[in-house]
């Protein structure tokens, strides 16, 4: 049997697994004498240096870009929140040390006054924990367990039940159908369970995936045989999506009716994803073409969200809170998971969903007493950038409410943007 090669791969903590070549400790990647340097396409993987311009002709990152740049829907950055230099950036990167390092510049007097003005401003926008809106449906849930080719734990259906559950309060059934085609997007859809689940349950006529990333196991798999169902996936990012220029929505075509959803949307993610829908709804609103009826998000890892992306930086302003302020609470979001007990550091609430600061601390700096306390406090410091966003909403003609989708025992990330338009 082959020696594997002994070269250390210090980012993943191992030896590679590759088998050495003979006469030599090392595979072919790791032999000395060849200089490999990262892809310039795409740097998570390398080549060797002679091999780089024929590398380059066909790597399928590129192959990949090509494709996605030829897509009717693909318009570089243009759900990124246009740069307002009314508002000063700040003093601070979004990186979790520089965060860190931020808030313990403040001193334990300068922090906890910072906690203080954190915890006046959720009273005066918030006051209150958001609204219990379980939906329950053990039989969608019972027979989405039982199918062989549907591999998802019993807390991922029933979120995904109480998702589209409480988007059917207001979009209704077959029975609340309006003229024209019903359509069901979903941001960072990833296998695209959530929409395999409202496809069940509220029937549409189409279903879009918008994922960035590549995945095996797909929804479509099962979509696919229904006769009555159209699907599609558009791979790109929700930053650079054009909503109104996908093949489905171009002018001239049969009236869409149109909901967005995402289950556990990272970060800026979910400012990406509203600016998409606004901005969208404007445009349809103004050609009157398409209808974008409401869009139901649930929000995951506060802790991705930056000053750039976040679309309400006037409200956070006029809480009497700056910008650098702003990275110091998204930093301090990740005490909502990693004080908890369902979640703990480095936690993970299904692939890709990592909360928080791994070395966030238990101690009394910043006035906090206990864990308990420290763990309330991130609560009301996710809920404080989320009603920004239900603000957001509002302002665009939308009725939205922030309300707590399953109980903190299924997940911690249980809160869900609800926003629809008014009947």
């Amino acid at each position: 049997m082959d020696e594997t090669c002994a070269f250390y791969l210090e980012k993943k903590g191992r030896r590679c697994r590759f088998a050495a070549t003979r006469g030599s400790l090392f595979c072919g990647n790791h032999r000395s004498g060849r200089e490999r340097v990262p892809c310039p396409l795409d740097p998570r993987h390398d080549v060797d240096v002679k091999d780089l311009k024929a590398h380059c002709a066909k790597c399928p990152t590129l192959r990949e870009r090509l494709a996605k740049c030829d897509a009717s829907h693909y318009r570089e950055r243009v759900n990124r929140c246009p740069t307002n230099e009314n508002f000063d950036p700040p003093k601070c990167s979004s990186q979790p040390k520089a965060r860190r390092q931020a808030f313990e510049a403040l001193g334990n007097d300068g922090a906890v006054q910072l906690v203080r003005r954190v915890e006046a401003a959720w009273h005066e926008a918030c006051g209150r924990e958001p609204e219990s809106s379980v939906v329950c449906r053990e039989d969608v849930v019972q027979s989405r367990q039982g199918r062989a080719n549907v591999k998802l734990g019993e807390k991922h259906v029933k979120q995904q039940v109480s998702i589209v559950g409480n988007v059917e309060r207001w979009a209704g059934g077959t029975t609340a159908r309006q003229p024209g085609i019903q359509c069901i997007v979903e941001f960072g859809a990833g296998r695209g369970y959530l929409g395999s689940m409202a496809a069940e349950m509220l029937r549409p006529d189409r279903v879009l995936f918008v994922e960035r990333n590549s995945y095996r196991f797909k929804a479509e798999r099962e979509l696919r045989q229904i006769p009555s169902l159209e699907c599609k996936r558009a791979k790109v990012d929700i930053a650079d999506f054009d909503l109104c220029n996908h093949e489905w929505f171009i002018p001239g075509g049969e009236k869409h009716h149109v909901i967005g959803l995402a289950k556990h949307l990272c970060g800026r993610a979910t400012d990406l994803a509203i600016r998409c829908c606004l901005e969208t709804s404007r445009t349809w609103e103004a050609n009157n073409t398409h209808v974008l009826r409401g869009f139901a998000c649930a929000t995951c890892c506060h802790h991705l969200t930056n000053w750039e992306s976040y679309e309400s930086k006037r409200y956070w302003i006029d809480l009497g809170l700056s910008s650098t302020e702003f990275e110091i609470v998204c930093w301090m979001t990740s005490w909502a998971i990693c004080g908890s007990d369902h979640g703990c550091s480095g936690a993970v609430d299904g692939p890709g969903h990592v909360h928080g600061d791994v070395e966030v601390e238990r101690s009394t700096f910043g006035g906090f007493s206990n864990r308990s306390d420290r763990l309330d406090f991130g609560r009301k410091c996710k809920q404080l950038i989320d009603e920004g966003r239900i603000r957001l909403l509002r302002g665009a003609g939308y009725e939205a409410d922030l309300l707590a989708y399953v109980p903190r025992s299924v997940t911690e990330e249980n809160r869900l943007i609800n926003a629809r338009l008014p009947v």
